[in-house]
């Protein structure tokens, strides 16, 4: 079967043994037709975030009925609680917590007058879910595939369902309006497009890249610091999942001399499809959507990055330490901002330590040096660098 070309019969094979079901339409079907083998076919689906959802679904199904109607023994919270080094939460399960936390997210947006009131307001909700996952470290390495299906069930129970990385991208979108206002601008907040225009140049300034440099912008959304780099004259090749996203993006940047390649796609396929190799692999409020982050990152610093290629973490949740948002090395993000857009819209929304993010450049063979500017809070750079090149 392997030997075989990537016909339709093949995908719907592939869809059908590993996921279960039937390719959904016809760009399922396109964007894995031009696949090298059967090999590479189930390689991809394999890697993608609903295979890595569904793994151990059956094993695991009646422990998530249980998790979310029971609460966790005293005996064990306690214990975990203690070991994490925080208090012991009472005995509410994640539908009690989420359910009173959906009425904090309403009255927070029915109370805003713009995005920074919202923002304000978001910040000071607060649950119990932060001791309810406490136990979260003592799962053991995090770089394990235990952690990371972990990870999954944690976030399943706070959106309700099993991820699909289709959940990812702004809903409702208004393309005309979106070309015309595209964030930031669309905030018409000072302090939201001024620290925006802030990060985008200074994430510019700290790459150095040299003119014509080739880039890949994963996850370039309403394509804001696409149409920057692109205006530079450099080669972006800007990936999104979004097929809305893409299309304001092809509208946003139609006009520049250097147009990019905007693709339409998740970023296992088109790595399993592409060859190129790029100057720099740049993420921009991005890399914390990928719950197989870290596997990604492997593929991409061996097999895309050009000799001297730069690997580019900018304005990502990455903190110093534990804290009340993040109690674990990594996972889903437990402030209000964060689980509003988990519960709203399905999307990952995870965070990072610094510890976990050097150790995971470092087993990936590349370098480590974070630069950051207090005057905009997107204006923070991790760049990586192949250590033998």
């Amino acid at each position: 079967m392997k030997s075989q070309p990537v016909d339709d019969e093949a995908i719907s094979w592939a869809y059908r043994i590993l996921l279960g079901r039937d390719p959904e339409d016809e760009q399922a079907f396109r964007s894995k037709r031009g696949l090298a083998s059967v090999d590479s076919l189930v390689d991809v689906i394999s890697h993608s975030s609903e295979f890595l959802a569904s793994q151990l679904a059956d094993d695991i199904a009646k422990s998530v009925a249980v998790m979310k109607t029971t609460p966790i023994s005293p005996a064990y919270l306690a214990s975990s609680a203690s070991e994490a080094g925080v208090e012991m939460a009472e005995d509410k399960t994640v539908d009690d917590i989420c359910g009173q936390l959906d009425q904090d997210i309403e009255a927070a947006e029915k109370g805003a007058v713009n995005d920074d009131d919202l923002r304000v307001r978001l910040s000071g909700i607060s649950s119990d879910l932060k001791r309810k996952f406490a136990y979260l470290p003592s799962v053991g390495d995090p770089l394990s595939s235990l952690y990371l299906r972990e990870v999954e069930l944690i976030h399943r129970q706070i959106i309700g369902r099993p991820y699909s990385v289709k959940s990812e991208g702004l809903p409702d979108l208004n393309q005309d309006w979106e070309v015309q206002w595209g964030f930031p601008y669309g905030t018409k907040s000072s302090s939201t497009v001024g620290g925006f225009l802030i990060a985008y140049g200074y994430i510019i300034k700290m790459m150095g890249l040299p003119a014509g440099s080739r880039i890949l912008e994963v996850g370039c959304g309403l394509g804001s610091f696409t149409f920057l780099l692109a205006k530079m004259g450099y080669k972006v090749d800007a990936l999104d999942i979004s097929g809305p996203q893409c299309a304001i993006v092809q509208k946003v940047v139609e006009n520049l001399p250097e147009k990019p390649n905007v693709i339409c796609s998740s970023l296992e396929v088109f790595l399993a499809s592409n060859t190129e190799k790029y100057d720099a692999i740049v993420f921009f409020e991005s890399f914390h959507h990928f719950l197989n982050h870290a596997n990604l990152l492997a593929l991409m610093a061996a097999k895309h990055l050009a000799p001297s290629g730069k690997m580019v973490l900018a304005g990502e949740p990455i903190f110093q330490d534990y804290e009340d948002s993040l109690p674990y090395p990594w996972g889903v993000r437990l402030d209000g901002e964060s689980l509003r857009a988990m519960r709203k819209w399905g999307w990952l929304e995870l965070g990072f330590t610094e510890t976990y993010i050097k150790n995971l450049f470092a087993r990936t063979g590349l370098s480590y040096v974070r630069h950051k500017e207090a005057i905009s809070p997107w204006a923070d750079v991790i760049i990586g660098a192949d250590l033998n090149g």
